[in-house]
């Protein structure tokens, strides 16, 4: 195998071959660079080892706590202290994923024959294939961002077309929120697109989150999130609260979707980079094809992707 590719099987049993693109490797190594640098041990060493899951499972979930930081950050550049990422890697071995976090030393001998302790942190699966990544519980993950657009814009269209909002707003804060429906909260059972706090019907579920503290300084708190029976829920809940809550970004406000992506800054979203980040995506995927609304189009693409 090479040292940049990974294995899984598929589900017709056939193993298949994957390698990291080269962002993959370079969010990788930023995030075990910056836990080195901060550890008490300057010997010390993290590694992420993804056995028996995808690679790719690994880094939606560290996405949720730490890619919102990598860009937020000047030159793309931060330092995160050890404790902080370490409690990131328990917050991640309490969810559904189940993740072990294995700790061992190894020793070795120095040029000068002095004999070295070095500490491994390993994050490993405890499942033994990966076969089920894109079908967990029974719920078809989102395998590409085009598959996502494709499984909400139906919706979203319609949705938004109701309560005089953006749909291209709407999938594109899905898209940023969510990570394309691979992070931990949008997943079944939560089904959380948007990240909205509170409780839904009663339902609610604590996780981390970041909170820009203001000119990109992000800090990591906890707090409850609602809890969706699906996507649908989410998204209908999601468009009631704009259209309720959010007056600066509803169409009859507004002369585009930029101004609406201006109006969540700083209000949906604490990230002082929140509105330049929703339209790069909605300009990069055309999202604006969702706001004019057709109710056949809408329930066609409805029909080929359920919610």
């Amino acid at each position: 195998m090479s040292e940049y590719s990974y294995f899984f099987d598929s589900k017709d049993g056939t193993e298949i071959e994957k390698r990291f693109t080269s962002k993959e490797l370079d969010y990788l190594k930023m995030i075990t660079d910056e836990a080195d640098k901060v550890k008490d041990d300057p010997n010390a060493e993290i590694i992420y080892d993804p056995v028996g899951h995808d690679p790719h499972e690994i880094l939606a979930l560290f996405n949720v706590l730490l890619l919102p930081r990598y860009l937020a950050s000047k030159d793309n550049n931060f330092k995160m202290p050890w404790e902080e990422l370490d409690k990131i890697i328990d917050q991640l071995i309490e969810t559904r994923y189940k993740f072990n976090k294995e700790v061992w030393n190894d020793t070795y001998k120095d040029e000068k024959g002095n004999t070295v302790s070095v500490k491994h942190t390993r994050l490993t699966s405890k499942t033994t294939s990966v076969s089920n990544i894109v079908a967990i519980q029974g719920f078809d993950v989102p395998k590409s961002q085009a598959e996502f657009i494709e499984r909400i814009s139906g919706d979203a269209s319609e949705m938004a077309n109701k309560n005089g909002i953006y749909a291209s707003i709407m999938i594109a804060q899905a898209i940023l929120e969510s990570d394309n429906g691979k992070s931990g909260l949008s997943r079944e059972p939560y089904f959380n697109l948007f990240g909205i706090k509170g409780a839904y019907e009663g339902e609610s579920v604590n996780m981390g989150t970041l909170e820009d503290t203001g000119g990109g300084n992000m800090v990591g708190i906890n707090d409850n999130f609602r809890d969706y029976p699906s996507y649908k829920e989410s998204m209908q809940d999601y468009a009631d609260l704009i259209a309720r809550q959010y007056p600066g970004a509803v169409k009859a406000n507004t002369s585009s979707y930029r101004d609406a992506a201006y109006a969540l800054q700083g209000t949906y979203a604490t990230d002082t980079s929140y509105a330049s980040k929703l339209i790069s995506i909605i300009e990069a995927n055309n999202l604006t094809r969702f706001d004019t609304y057709d109710s056949g189009i809408a329930k066609e693409t409805k029909e080929k992707k359920k919610i």
